[in-house]
């Protein structure tokens, strides 16, 4: 992990830096192995990735459920020793509680779709309202100025008040001979603790 980025984590965890973490930098820099490294030393942290959480949302919102699966260790001596913690809710109120109520929330790929919803945009202006004083890490490609064109305002102001930090580099995936094992490595880290949201209550 970058250095600087270590410190600034730190700093972040012990209150010294404000909440929330806007982390941006091009493709295959290791945001989200950086911010899933942090996560996975949170009992209880929560990560999404924004099209999927936008999609859960509209699932509960739908009635439909949402069925949300996190690989958990059961120890910190057994590091690979992994549980399946399962949280189904059944409206958007509950699953919106469930977000603002996590130690930590993690949202990635912020902006690198467009095209959102109304409502789709109220409901994450509201989860960074209420999180604006809680642990929120809020990770993208894109710049902060660009985020306020996709977004508005409104969402920039609150995000601007926090942390930020641009992670510089290359493309670690591509310039690198490992790159392809890199991306799995991440990929799986990923996985272990990424908020599936399903709809396997219609199966």
């Amino acid at each position: 992990m970058d250095e600087n980025l270590r410190r600034v984590l730190h700093d972040l965890v012990i209150g010294q830096l404000p909440w929330p973490f806007f982390l941006t930098g091009g493709p295959g820099r290791g945001k989200s192995a950086a911010v899933l490294c942090l996560a996975d030393h949170v009992q209880g942290a929560v990560y999404f990735r924004f099209t999927r959480l936008l999609k859960a949302f509209e699932w509960s919102r739908l009635d439909r459920g949402v069925i949300l699966r996190r690989w958990q260790r059961r120890s910190t001596d057994a590091c690979d020793d992994r549980l399946v913690l399962r949280h189904q809710f059944f409206n958007e109120t509950d699953f919106f509680n469930f977000l603002i109520g996590a130690p930590l929330l993690v949202i990635d790929d912020i902006g690198t779709r467009g095209g959102y919803t109304e409502p789709q945009y109220d409901q994450f202006y509201d989860i960074v309202e209420e999180r604006k004083h809680q642990p929120l890490i809020l990770v993208s490609n894109l710049p902060l100025k660009v985020l306020g064109d996709v977004f508005d305002e409104r969402i920039l102001s609150r995000l601007a008040v926090g942390t930020r930090f641009t992670l510089a580099g290359h493309d670690r995936r591509l310039n690198s001979t490992s790159g392809m094992a890199q991306f799995l490595a991440e990929k799986k880290a990923s996985s272990s603790i990424e908020a599936r949201a399903t709809d396997e209550m219609d199966h």
